[in-house]
């Protein structure tokens, strides 16, 4: 590698290597020496990029187990996965393949899993988060500390905070965010996460998690929040890097908010949020979820169809629910209910949708009821 290289040259290419080599060593492609190896490139490139240590992962290179002084790099090593070679003298290769982005970097935008976080809330206009702080997720603390455009409130037990954002849903028609820490912290959520799902809440739970590489090996603390959860939330996230932290708030606030609402679960390991390790931040405003369509209107020939069917009752009977309230559709019932003149009573969520001092139509309802 060239070391006059520009400063977002360097940058882009410690990126890229420090990746790689994740990769190389996450899949276990390495046999007998490799393994030194690939300990070896990462000691190499924390000592190329000396004024980038922060964008390597701390759990690598703060170990000194694993690193390894420049002097062991010996002659001859070629590890092609990262397309570098070292040739045992100052003489280095650059591989033109390594930089490919444009160099349009804002260094202003380099920030921790912890500020990305903080800074996907704001995106989303979040001025409130319940919570209660724990170890995993202390960094994250650290950082709302820090911000204030977000408001925090302190509960006494996450399923505590979990009712508190669905009745800050209910009264405000935003996502309710909460943020609890791992293992014993996600599980005194369930009923609350169970409650929202039930009810069609908007919501947003951040739960933090075992360090990424201890996940399934019994780690302080951990607990397997996504699987616990998959039967009871909208969906769930495990994100795995840092780099898809901001897509990951994005498609979990509008698979929250659209279609049938309901609570979306993120566990963040904690490794992701160390504040020592940064990244470019990047929000898109436009993502793609793959296999989530929102449907935005129906069918003509089906509502005909339902059209007829309420027409030709023998006995009928409206009973609307709580869907009448989250689309805000209470004057098109008022307006439907009059115009066929049918009795009405409410589900315990649809409470609200329609006026109670209508007594013509609800009285007659609730005693058949």
């Amino acid at each position: 590698l060239d070391l006059t290289l520009n400063f977002k040259d360097r940058y882009y290419f410690a990126k890229y290597l420090h990746n790689t080599i994740n990769e190389f060593i996450k899949e276990k492609r390495y046999r007998n020496n490799y393994g030194m190896w690939a300990w070896i490139a990462l000691s190499y490139l924390d000592i190329l990029t000396d004024d980038f240590n922060n964008i390597l992962d701390s759990t690598f290179y703060n170990d000194p187990l694993y690193r390894l002084p420049a002097q062991i790099i010996f002659n001859n090593i070629i590890l092609d996965s990262v397309a570098i070679r070292y040739k045992g003298n100052s003489s280095y290769t650059k591989c033109n393949s390594v930089v490919k982005k444009p160099y349009n970097i804002d260094m202003n935008n380099i920030m921790s899993g912890a500020q990305i976080v903080v800074e996907a809330l704001l995106e989303q206009k979040v001025d409130t988060v319940f919570g209660y702080p724990g170890g995993a997720v202390l960094p994250i603390y650290d950082e709302i500390f820090k911000e204030s455009k977000i408001k925090h409130v302190l509960v006494r037990h996450e399923q505590a905070a979990i009712h508190a954002a669905e009745g800050y849903s209910r009264s405000t028609g935003k996502p309710g965010v909460v943020l609890v820490t791992s293992g014993p912290g996600a599980t005194n959520a369930i009923t609350g996460i169970a409650t929202a799902f039930m009810d069609s809440i908007p919501m947003i739970v951040i739960s933090g998690q075992a360090v990424s590489w201890m996940l399934g090996k019994d780690a302080f603390q951990e607990a397997d929040a996504t699987g616990i959860t998959r039967p009871i939330c909208k969906h769930n996230f495990l994100i795995n890097d840092r780099e898809s932290i901001a897509d990951t708030f994005r498609k979990a606030f509008i698979i929250a908010t659209t279609g049938r609402p309901g609570p979306v679960i993120i566990d963040i390991p904690k490794d992701l949020t160390d504040p020592n390790v940064k990244i470019d931040f990047d929000y898109k405003k436009n993502i793609k979820i793959r296999s989530y369509k929102i449907k935005t209107n129906e069918d003509e020939n089906k509502i005909e169809e339902a059209a007829k069917i309420l027409c030709s009752a023998k006995k009928p009977m409206i009973y609307s629910g709580g869907g009448v309230i989250i689309s805000k559709a209470s004057k098109e019932l008022i307006k439907l209910t009059k115009l066929l003149n049918y009795p009405i009573t409410n589900t315990l969520m649809g409470l609200g949708a329609y006026p109670v001092s209508y007594t013509h139509l609800t009285l007659p309802t609730n005693r058949e009821v």
